[in-house]
């Protein structure tokens, strides 16, 4: 699970994911609200999808150059956060990567044994 923060930009309705996202698990707009106010999910082919107010719709990536998009259905006030949590695919681990990795330490070993036993 990954968290993604936008400011939002007026009339700005779609933003691009990180590369390797797979599902939203929540979006919440504005953020710092309290309690959180959390958009609800609705297809983008809904013929309601633009005009009402309080939707999120998620694109998949189709292919590995595409990216995956979010859309939101109401316009957003400039300066106001947009909070996404997301599942994305982890980073890949070899010898010479020098990039951080997204998993937990305690869980490098077990997935070891687990390639080594399949």
């Amino acid at each position: 699970m990954a968290i993604w923060q936008w400011l939002s930009i007026s009339d700005d309705r779609s933003y691009q994911m990180p590369a390797g996202t797979i599902s939203i698990i929540s979006v919440e707009y504005p953020s710092g609200e309290d309690p959180p106010s959390y958009l609800y999910q609705r297809e983008l082919t809904h013929p309601d999808f633009w005009g009402q107010d309080g939707f999120y719709a998620f694109a998949l990536a189709t292919t590995d150059t595409s990216i995956a998009s979010l859309y939101i259905s109401e316009k957003p006030s400039t300066g106001e956060d947009i909070v996404v949590e997301f599942n994305a695919e982890h980073d890949f681990l070899d010898d010479d990567d020098t990039d951080q990795c997204t998993l937990l330490e305690r869980h490098l070993d077990l997935i070891i044994l687990y390639v080594r036993l399949a």
